[in-house]
């Protein structure tokens, strides 16, 4: 699936997040990956793109957030996540 992402959105991803990047769960990666290339991902993009149960996803969020991979933007069903540090309008 990710070779169907800009390939410039997923170069960067390594470089942005150093390290960490290169431990993250293959879903993980490619969360960062939807994220870097439509500068947001909601929880129904994740859900078209992987086959995790909706449960495994919402865990998937909070731990990115946790770790300052993303950022939240809109609570509750209108959650829409970034990366950290990005500078995208969220409506």
């Amino acid at each position: 699936m990710v070779d169907l992402l800009p390939v410039e959105s997923v170069a960067i991803l390594p470089t942005g997040f150093g390290a960490r990047f290169g431990t993250l769960e293959q879903d993980e990666r490619l969360t960062l990956a939807a994220a870097a290339a439509k500068k947001v991902v909601t929880h129904a993009r994740i859900r078209e793109m992987t086959a995790l149960h909706p449960f495994d996803i919402t865990r998937m969020f909070q731990n990115l957030v946790r770790n300052e991979f993303l950022e939240p933007h809109n609570q509750g069903r209108g959650s829409v996540y970034c990366l950290t540090g990005s500078r995208t309008a969220h409506t």
